[in-house]
């Protein structure tokens, strides 16, 4: 647990490190902007002793103050001790620099460098925190990108911090990769509350003076007279910082604070996949989201953008882009390999067994088929058998008919005979009156008869007429067989003759 925050005014009224900074803000600012702190001597004890503090080396200096490393004393831990020079009449920033780190001491939480005591020493301000061994994420980035997996993680910690201090109250307003610390554990620490506010009952703060790191500032840091501070301006940040892991580079881009600026209230951004065509579209999305010009266009609060990371990181669609059919597939895929890959089998095995079943149905088909067909054609067989014998025995029949009336012994006598018993035996079936004509013709010819049966078939077609006279020598001729084609030459060749005859 946190040791509790002690705000106290140490006794340092002989401290040699408060006459020379005294002496030093007597000239107030230097050329270069930065107040006029001392270089102290860190062999000479006088000028490390601090109160309670001893300094034992300098690790930064800004335009507002400088940062020691220290023990101190009293509990032997070493700290990150913080000067603020705020000037020697501006009382109004010394109370509020001293509530906002009051403030900022309030906030325990893992992810956020936590203040262990908060002083002031006439114009002297001072705060402790721990000192973190480790490098900041600028330094970091410096070295070599962040691989997507270790930057959503990075990111989420950071996220929860900032939700967490946005519950309490507070903005940091200062959101950007130096003021993100990575320990020797390699978690992040939200760092440097110096330009925090706290946000009145309507989650605001009425701005007095343009504050922020031009890189990654909101536009409404710098317009505001038009605009409040609300939770979205450090969204804003949030996604320039996002922007500036991902790319390399900063959202507002290069140049001096008055080109960033600019660029910052144009909104002019270049889109993220364009300097980094790897990043996933929805990473990119969720970073462009944070980065919009109007703060009312931007997530509604940084529990939402955290939703949307925590999508990214398991693989599912975000809340501000809707991937298409296709890479929705892909996603699951990367996203449930195993159930991919068991789903995978079983569509094989399912594709396999349909295609097997298929092959088994066309086979029974063909087979049925070949089935089919062998009993059609028996029993076309059957059929034809049947026919045959029938014409045979009505042949036979019409021949024991004639043989039984031996007065007949004119071809015209036998000839009506013939065709009053083939009207009697078939009636109305001219189809098997001529088959059995054609059947009867050709048994007498096989008897050596030729012309005296072609005499008798002309004498039965003249009385039966032409065109069952046509059906006859069809049916000569599908026969086949020697008599058969010679009695239908001899029947074409009658009707022939007979059309060449003068008329009588």
């Amino acid at each position: 647990m946190s040791t509790p925050t002690r705000v106290q005014a140490p006794a340092v009224q002989s401290s040699l490190l408060l006459s020379l900074a005294r002496m030093a803000m007597a000239d107030s600012v230097a050329p270069d902007g930065q107040w006029r702190w001392p270089a102290l001597d860190f062999s000479d004890p006088e000028q490390r002793r601090f109160g309670d503090y001893e300094l034992l080396a300098e690790l930064g200096r800004g335009g507002m103050g400088v940062v020691y490393r220290a023990r101190q004393l009293s509990l032997d831990r070493i700290v990150a001790l913080k000067f603020i020079a705020a000037g020697l009449s501006d009382a109004h920033q010394i109370a509020r620099f001293v509530g906002e780190a009051r403030m900022a001491a309030r906030l325990v939480h893992p992810n956020i460098v936590p203040v262990f005591e908060v002083g002031s020493v006439d114009e002297i301000h001072y705060f402790s925190m721990p000192l973190i061994e480790g490098v900041s994420l600028e330094q970091r980035l410096q070295q070599e990108p962040l691989a997507t997996p270790e930057l959503l993680r990075l990111m989420l910690r950071v996220c929860e911090a900032v939700d967490y201090a946005h519950r309490l109250g507070l903005l940091h307003l200062d959101l950007k990769p130096a003021n993100v610390l990575i320990d020797e554990r390699g978690e992040p620490l939200i760092a440097d509350f110096g330009l925090a506010r706290h946000m009145d009952a309507n989650g605001a703060v009425e701005a007095q003076e343009v504050s922020g790191t031009p890189s990654f500032m909101a536009p409404e840091q710098i317009l505001i007279k038009q605009y409040r501070l609300t939770a979205a301006t450090d969204l804003y940040a949030l996604g320039a910082l996002l922007y500036r892991c991902l790319s390399g580079h900063s959202p507002h881009g290069e140049g001096g604070s008055d080109e960033l600026i600019r660029r910052a209230l144009a909104g002019r951004i270049r889109p993220l996949r364009e300097l980094a065509p790897k990043v996933a579209p929805d990473l990119a999305a969720v970073c462009e989201k944070c980065l919009a010009l109007e703060p009312r266009d931007r997530y509604p609060s940084v529990r939402a953008l955290i939703d949307d990371l925590r999508r990214v990181e398991a693989g599912l669609p975000v809340s501000v882009r809707r991937p298409g059919l296709i890479e929705r597939g892909q996603r699951w895929l990367r996203r449930e390999p195993k159930l991919a890959i068991a789903a995978g089998v079983s569509f094989a095995a399912i594709a396999i067994g349909g295609l097997v079943a298929v092959d088994q149905w066309r086979q029974a088909e063909s087979a049925r088929a070949v089935a089919v067909l062998q009993r059609d054609a028996a029993t076309a067989a059957r059929a034809a058998e049947s026919a045959q014998r029938q014409r045979a025995e009505d042949a036979a029949a019409l021949g024991a008919r004639l043989y039984a009336k031996p007065h007949l012994d004119q071809t015209r006598e036998i000839a009506t005979e013939v065709v009053s018993w083939l009207r009697q035996r078939a009636p109305g079936d001219e189809a098997r009156q001529s088959a059995v004509l054609t059947s009867f013709a050709a048994a007498l010819a096989n008897g050596g008869a030729r012309v005296e049966v072609t005499d008798l078939l002309y004498a039965v077609l003249e009385q039966t007429g032409a065109e069952y006279r046509v059906r006859v020598i069809e049916r000569l001729r599908e026969r086949g067989d020697a008599d058969s084609l010679i009695n239908a030459a001899m029947l074409v060749w009658r009707d022939q003759a007979d059309a060449r005859a003068p008329p009588p």
